[in-house]
């Protein structure tokens, strides 16, 4: 049986904002022929981990960001929208998204 692996798609966060990128350059990590090198990230990820895993102060500090990020989303897991009308209302009303942040992410297009 082979091993799961994990994509980083999940990170759910535009790629315009640059995160992993600005990330790894702060590491020195470079692209190779347009592409960082293969498990950079995943290693990059685990670097981080150990890091933390000996560092309560860091610990500490880090999850009170991440706390402080978390309590203006909704709440829940988000599913992947397609671009159809029908799914994003289907979204909205299973929950997914609620109308605030519809009505929120519509009047931001305009």
């Amino acid at each position: 049986m082979s091993e799961r692996k994990t994509s980083m798609e999940y990170l759910s966060c535009p790629s315009s904002e640059g995160i992993v990128s600005s990330m790894l350059k702060s590491f020195d990590v470079v692209k190779v022929e347009g592409r960082y090198p293969t498990g950079v990230k995943a290693d990059t990820l685990r670097a981080i981990a150990d890091f933390f895993n000996g560092n309560s102060k860091a610990t500490k500090s880090v999850s009170e960001n991440i706390v402080k990020r978390q309590s203006v989303r909704g709440k829940g897991s988000r599913g992947r929208i397609t671009a159809t009308p029908e799914s994003v209302l289907t979204a909205v009303k299973s929950g997914k998204i609620d109308k605030a942040e519809l009505e929120a992410l519509l009047s931001s297009m305009s």
